[in-house]
Order: C-alpha cells, then structure tokens, then sequence
C-alpha cells in the first residue's frame, strides 16, 4: 500500500499594524520600506556655504573729490556684502568689489568736508563700520627746476555745495589731478599785487629769445563752472593776503585754469560777490621762510611784453624760477 502524504498545516497569524515608530526605524535601516535599492528623488540637508566675516575694515586712501579706498579683510566674502554711508559727507559712485574670499575693496568719491560713516551690511546685519573725517583738500606746488626748487602748501577750502566758492575749487582740483598745471609759468603784475599762473607756458624762440604763448591743450573731461552758478555767501573766504584766486579769464578757448597768489590783500579790489570777479579758494603756506622770500623775489623779475599782449619773453634765467614743476593733491 502506498502511503499518503501527511497534510501540511499552516498556521496564519493576525496581521498586525505599522505603527509610525516602525516606518521611521524603517526608512532609517533601508533607506525607506521599499527597501534598500535606489535613490528615489532630491535628498535634503544642511546649505552650502558660510556667512561673510569681515575682521577688518581699514582706510587706504581719503580725498576729498578723488576716488577713495576702504579695504575689509574677513573670511567668506562676496558680493552680497553692500556698502551704506552715512554722516555728513556725500559719498558718490560707490562700488563693491570682491578681490578674493578674504578681502573686499570699498571705492567712493567724497564730496564733502566733515564726518564719513561707512558700514557693510549683508541681509540688513551690519558686518563691521568704519567711522572718519574728511579734511580740506591740500595741493603740494613745487616752485622752480633743478636745485631751485621751493615747495608751497595749498589748503582749498571748498565752501559750500551750490556755491560759487564750491565749483571753482572743484574746478582747480580738477586740473591739479589731471596734470595741467606741470611746466607751467608764473607771472606777476605790474603792480606786484599778485601771481598768476595756470595759463602760460614755454613756447618756441623768438629771434633767439625764449617766449611764452597760453596752454591750450585741454585735460579730459575739462570741467569749466558756469560764472552765472549761485553764490552762497556764507562760507566764502575774500581775497585776502596769502590766499589762492581763481580767475574768470579765460586761458585759451573755453578753458578756465588760471589762478592767482594774493601777495598783498586784494580783497577791496578783487572782491567776489560779482561773478566777474577772482574767487578766492584757498590760503597758501610753507614750513620753510624762504618761499615766502621767493614769491616777492618773482614778483620783482622783469617782465618784457611785445606788443603782442598773449605774449611775455623772459630770460632763461628768468624762465626757471617761474616754471611750476609739479602741483599734487596730497590730501
């Protein structure tokens, strides 16, 4: 006989229900309960990347009416690092520049004398601040070639914005910084009140002798103030002794850089509250006595004129202590 098979018995247990502890141990064990194959979609997790810090913010350079630079020095920095201003000083065409990570250059062009706040800010978080004070504007002008040389500081004083006093001194530092003023000569009066310059230079000889003709080559961008712009009187400095004018005469076509140094005062003469006249801008001074003793000594060279009045022939020797070296905003 043959033997049947016993019959297999199955035990069904009741199903039990996951519970959210379980699917969590799940997903944590096999990367999710469909098991551990595949990568199903974007993953989540931290964002990439560090805040900006910023360790440092010093000054590299401050001039009034130049570009100036401010240079922060930190970790992480890019261009979402912005610049603010504040006080009393107008900061115009402000620029941010990443140079690396770790350093950003500030850039701005002062156009006021007085307190200058900058702060860099990300997302409205001030990062780090910078708190400083612009001063008038010094122009350095070398007297003279070879060993002659006398040096004479020139403090502008620029008035107020909207002023008279305001656009010529912008006017002067302009053709300061623009190298206009190199090689240039002085002249005296005749009645040795005063020094001009900022028009003459050298020109070639005439029957031998050195001549002078006006610079008619213009620097870029020639600034020229209008004479009609209003004047603020107050803040405006007069023609005083020691003080540096500027004159509504044109040099040459359309061009307004002559300057005069007030060796005696002027002021009951030049005067400034009609725009025809000289505006004063500044006031001249030197360390060394002797440049004082060399402007009078300009003032009593001989002066030959043809009848030609746009044309003055000097001496050689008469030509180098007149001749304006170099003149330089150095602060």
């Amino acid at each position: 006989m043959s033997q049947r098979p016993l019959p297999l018995e199955v035990s069904l247990l009741p199903a039990r229900p996951v519970t959210a502890a379980g699917l969590a141990l799940c997903a944590l064990l096999l990367g999710g309960c469909g098991g551990g194959g595949g990568s199903g979609g974007a993953t989540g997790g931290a964002a990439s990347g560090t805040s900006p810090v910023i360790t440092a913010l010093v000054t590299e350079s401050l001039k009034f009416g130049l570009p100036s630079t401010f240079v922060a020095t930190g970790s992480n920095l890019d261009e979402s690092v912005k610049a603010e201003w504040g006080g009393e000083v107008v900061c115009s065409a402000p620029s941010v520049t990443k140079v690396s990570s770790t350093e950003l250059r500030v850039v701005c062009t002062p156009q006021d004398i007085g307190i200058l706040q900058l702060s860099l800010v990300r997302s409205a978080t001030s990062l780090k601040s910078l708190t400083e004070q612009v001063m008038e504007p010094k122009v350095l002008m070398v007297i003279g070639t070879g060993t002659e040389r006398r040096q004479l500081e020139v403090t502008i004083n620029p008035g107020l914005r909207g002023g008279l006093q305001r656009a010529w001194a912008l006017n002067f530092l302009h053709y300061v910084n623009s190298g206009f003023y190199q090689n240039t000569l002085l002249d005296t009066l005749a009645d040795l009140t005063r020094i001009e310059g900022g028009c003459l230079i050298r020109n070639a000889p005439l029957n031998g002798t050195p001549s002078i003709k006006a610079k008619t080559v213009q620097p870029a961008n020639l600034f020229t103030p209008e004479p009609v712009v209003p004047l603020v009187v107050n803040g405006d400095i007069s023609n005083r002794k020691y003080t540096l004018a500027m004159s509504p005469v044109k040099c040459g076509a359309n061009q307004y850089s002559s300057f005069s140094l007030n060796l005696n005062d002027n002021s009951g003469d030049l005067g400034q509250r009609d725009q025809n006249k000289f505006v004063a801008i500044g006031s001249y001074t030197s360390a060394d006595p002797s440049v004082q003793q060399s402007l009078l000594d300009l003032s009593t060279l001989a002066t030959r004129t043809t009848g030609n009045k746009d044309l003055i022939q000097l001496t050689a020797d008469e030509l180098a202590p007149r001749t304006l070296s170099s003149m330089t905003q150095i602060r």
